[in-house]
């Protein structure tokens, strides 16, 4: 075209020499090509396999955290195990004791009945000569029965008791 035209000044090939010198180029551009093509491949194939790696490696992680969390539950049912037994064991002990102080203090409430009742039957109905000969030894027992000294020695002792829960630190575990 620049022969024909009015274009003389450039340097002209023949075109079938052309031609194939861009042949030759296109040749080697496809050759580059079909390399890149070859070594993306290959990367996508590395990188199947470092997906499948990934997610076996994921599978194994979450396998060990459910192993983990397992190992926890069971530590926190055997301590909250533990622990409740030992509350148990307290709560049975206290309990006995209050049952015993409670039956002790009963048994004294019925000592005093007994003898108010014997005392008021005494009083009202008697003769005089018992109520004289019963008097003092009626009123010794009364003196002795209001004293509440070994009663209130035994609630003394007896205290009272004010549980409470703290929490203590999770040991951490490896």
């Amino acid at each position: 075209i620049c022969s024909v035209k009015s274009h003389k000044s450039h340097e002209c090939t023949d075109i079938n020499e052309v031609a194939d010198e861009f042949r030759k180029q296109m040749s080697d551009d496809v050759k580059n090509m079909m390399s890149t093509v070859v070594r993306c491949r290959k990367v996508i194939e590395e990188e199947k396999k470092n997906k499948v790696n990934f997610n076996t490696n994921i599978c194994e992680i979450k396998r060990e955290i459910s192993d983990r969390a397992e190992k926890i539950k069971r530590l926190i049912d055997e301590e909250t195990s533990n622990l409740v037994k030992k509350l148990e064991t307290v709560e049975l002990e206290r309990n006995k004791q209050i049952h015993t102080l409670v039956a002790e203090i009963e048994q004294h409430v019925s000592f005093i009945e007994s003898l108010m009742a014997y005392t008021e039957e005494l009083r009202d109905k008697g003769r005089s000569s018992d109520v004289a000969q019963q008097r003092s030894t009626l009123h010794d027992r009364a003196e002795e029965l209001m004293k509440l000294d070994a009663l209130q020695r035994m609630v003394k002792d007896l205290g009272s008791i004010e549980m409470t829960f703290t929490a203590a630190a999770w040991p951490s575990q490896s």
